[in-house]
């Protein structure tokens, strides 16, 4: 299977941003079930990795491509993000 944008920031570790999912840059970077069910224009992905390995992910989504975002929620959201992960680390270290 081909590279998609989830694929690339749950096996990457790497945060993404669409901001025009209908456009041709990222006709082959949106997989099948993605258009069938969700299909939003412009979202953003954030993954959640513990031990470099996929945890889940921070999802967003607007209703119009390239719609401006304020900067200031974004960072807020990868501030969530990380907490996420920091509680999980310790979790798993205090399982040990």
């Amino acid at each position: 299977q081909g590279s998609d944008v989830f694929r690339d920031a749950t096996s990457k570790g790497v945060d993404q941003m669409v901001s025009n999912a209908h456009g041709k840059e990222f006709v082959l970077r949106i997989p099948s079930w993605y258009r069938t069910h969700i299909n939003a224009p412009m979202f953003f992905v954030f993954p959640v990795m513990i031990r470099s390995f996929p945890a889940g992910v921070f999802y967003g989504d607007f209703n119009t491509a390239h719609t401006v975002i304020d900067p200031r929620l974004l960072e807020e959201m990868k501030k969530l993000r990380d907490q996420a992960v920091t509680t999980m680390e310790r979790f798993f270290q205090n399982q040990k």
